[in-house]
């Protein structure tokens, strides 16, 4: 379990805690980003890449790819 959520470029993605394991993401802005998980202890227990290629309510996938193209 984590208890805060770091971002790195809060304009590309906000974060909106659902409890203390799960997180819903918002894309603002494309751009690329990272979240760090840190738990009670203020220990970091995780680094996550985001990559945001466009903002808005549209179908996503996941691509294992260094860029949108």
């Amino acid at each position: 379990s984590f208890k805060t959520v770091l971002i790195g470029d809060p304009d590309v993605i906000d974060v909106h805690t659902r409890n203390d394991r799960s997180v819903m993401l918002e894309p603002l802005n494309p751009g690329a980003t990272n979240l760090i998980f840190v738990d009670a202890k203020s220990i970091a227990i995780t680094n996550v890449r985001i990559l945001v290629c466009g903002a808005g309510a549209t179908p996503i996938k996941y691509q294992d790819e260094p860029d949108c193209e």
